[in-house]
């Protein structure tokens, strides 16, 4: 009897062991696994300058997207200006991008995102300083197809600088904390709320 309770008891912790190491695999061998380089730092390893322009040809955006072989993607990486439809400047900042595992229909794959990090600096209809935010990466859950869901990065305001704290409102936070990306389903906006990422 106690022979057999100590089998139990090992294969109990070599299923531990295994499972433990189990996210990391699925991780590193799912489908398109580096599929824009070594991204552990939050940034592609091949990237090119882009513009995004407003139908009136006005610039939206310049920056610079992740690349994936030499194709440009819509993933925001470094350095970014955002303008309104008027042309003058709303925000700047800096991107950096993540993953998480999705179940797809080959077996699991990576969907990519872009989030925000560092100081954004966002300007009134003028194109005047009007407040500055600190965007931190932290560790959030997503709900996926896989069970269980899966951790990622996403960058969000941890304080409301002293400066700004009779201008920025947490309406203001929650807005600027969204993130719109086009990723294979579409348009859609990631959404960060008490410690979980949504789809908006």
């Amino acid at each position: 009897m106690r022979r057999y309770l100590s089998r139990k008891f090992l294969v109990f912790i070599m299923f531990l062991y295994v499972g433990q190491g189990l996210g990391q695999w699925k991780k590193e061998h799912a489908f398109d696994y580096k599929k824009y380089g070594d991204t552990s730092n939050g940034k592609a390893s091949k990237d090119s300058l882009v513009y995004f322009y407003y139908e009136n040809k006005i610039v939206k955006g310049v920056g610079r997207v992740a690349l994936e072989g030499r194709t440009p993607s819509n993933l925001k990486v470094g350095h970014w200006k955002e303008f309104r439809a008027n042309g003058t400047i709303e925000a700047e900042g800096s991107y950096k991008i993540g993953s998480y595992i999705q179940c797809c229909y080959a077996g699991p794959c990576h969907w990519y995102y872009h989030y925000r990090y560092g100081k954004w600096k966002y300007y009134d209809v003028n194109g005047e300083l009007c407040y500055e935010l600190e965007f931190v990466p932290t560790e959030l859950r997503i709900k996926t197809s896989c069970d269980g869901g899966d951790d990622l990065l996403f960058g969000l305001v941890k304080e409301i600088p002293i400066d700004y704290d009779d201008i920025v409102t947490t309406d203001t936070i929650v807005k600027r904390q969204k993130v719109e990306i086009i990723n294979d389903i579409g348009l859609v906006k990631m959404v960060p709320l008490n410690g979980i990422l949504y789809w908006e």
